[in-house]
């Protein structure tokens, strides 16, 4: 990860097209809407996982960069 410095790659369109396509893929590669995709990690994880115990903070994240790069697809159209 070293050549990819943070403060480049951890906002903006790019980290938002990685997060949305990491976040609309299931485990086993199917399509999933960004909320399935979150209640599958939560139903996955223990409730005292690292996942479970940041959900309530990354799952707005997670909605934002999701709608933000719909509507940027939707611009490109």
């Amino acid at each position: 990860m070293r050549c990819f410095p943070s403060a480049r790659y951890a906002r903006g369109p790019l980290a938002d097209a990685l997060t949305f396509a990491d976040q609309t893929t299931g485990p086993d590669g199917e399509a999933m809407d960004v909320d399935d995709r979150l209640a599958d990690v939560l139903r996955r994880h223990v409730p005292d996982s690292p996942n479970a115990r940041a959900h309530s903070q990354r799952a707005p994240a997670i909605r934002a960069a999701g709608h933000r790069t719909r509507r940027r697809l939707r611009a490109a159209t």
